[in-house]
């Protein structure tokens, strides 16, 4: 049996007009990852050694976003798992 354990979420909108505009969700998106980008550099770099940032941590969130992102990708096939259409 499967069990899914899930945060409880945010509000979802009832209405159409309440979402974000796609534009703003992708925007959104870009600056995270080039965010994440820049992390990756200063890291592989040396740079956040010498600013005397703390590399553990900074890993530690770089980890933490990688499992969120395929969290969100296991959900989005979880229906497909469960409809049995991945077996076929």
């Amino acid at each position: 049996m499967l069990i899914l354990s899930i945060q409880p979420h945010s509000e979802v909108p009832e209405d159409d007009e309440s979402w974000p505009l796609l534009d703003s969700i992708l925007e959104f998106r870009n600056r995270v990852r080039a965010r994440l980008n820049r992390s990756y550099t200063a890291l592989e770099t040396g740079e956040l050694e010498r600013r005397g940032l703390p590399i553990r941590r900074v890993q530690r969130g770089l980890w933490m976003t990688f499992e969120h992102e395929a969290f969100h990708i296991e959900v989005g096939l979880l229906p497909s798992h469960l409809s049995g259409e991945a077996e076929g």
